[in-house]
Parts: C-alpha cells; structure tokens; sequence
C-alpha cells in the first residue's frame, strides 16, 4: 500500500512503498524484459511444403494496347483497362474491353494528369 508523506517545505505528496512492492515491482518489470535462453534449445526446422503443380494455363490475346497499366475484371466477363501516357494515347484513358477482343471508344470524365494510374471496382 502507498502512504504519503507531506515534504517539509511544499505542499506536494511523496509516495512511500514497502520493500515487498518494490522487489515485486521489480521481478515484474524484469521478467517482462525477457533475458536469455539457457537452455539452448535449437530452433524449430520450418516445414516446407512444395508448391502444387498448375495442371494448365492457356494464355489468349483478346486485345492489344501499347501501354497498359491496369486491368479490372467487371461481373459480366469484360474488363476495365488503363493506360498510361504513351505517344498513341492521351494520358489518362480507360477502356472496356469485351472477351470477344472489342474494344471500346475510351471513357470520358476522367482526370487526365499523367495517367489514371490503378483501377479497383466498389464494392457494391
């Protein structure tokens, strides 16, 4: 338990502990602070699983853009694209692309500082 003792020349309070507090005090800061293993315990050998082997992957080209930079896959099978500045395309423009190769005419209202950079669908 603390007791306070009032300073001589001051009104502030001083807080007095036992020795029993301060050697728990003490033990808990201590124990907290870790310390070395003396027991030398190796160290747990990590288990190392090998990848799973793809059975195929068939890669179709559907569209070509000379600088693409990023693709958003929309819930009816055709895909948002941008890209960035480049000598064929003003900077800043987003495609949508159909699975049939279609392109279509790039999509206004969009910033055009350089690029539009990432596109990410809502969630909603």
């Amino acid at each position: 338990m603390f007791s306070y003792l009032p300073l001589p020349h001051d009104d502030q309070r001083v807080s007095v502990i036992s020795r029993r507090q301060f050697s728990l005090g003490l033990a808990f800061t201590l124990s907290a602070c870790g310390g070395s293993d003396t027991t030398n315990t190796p160290a747990p050998t990590p288990v190392v699983t090998p990848p799973r082997a793809i059975a195929s992957v068939q890669a179709n080209t559907i569209a070509t853009f000379v600088s693409p930079w990023s693709i958003a896959f929309l819930p009816d099978t055709r895909l948002l694209l941008t890209t960035r500045n480049s000598a064929n395309y003003n900077p800043g423009q987003m495609f949508i692309v159909s699975p049939d190769g279609t392109v279509s005419a790039p999509i206004d209202g969009l910033p055009a500082n350089g690029g539009v950079l990432d596109v990410i669908l809502h969630p909603a």
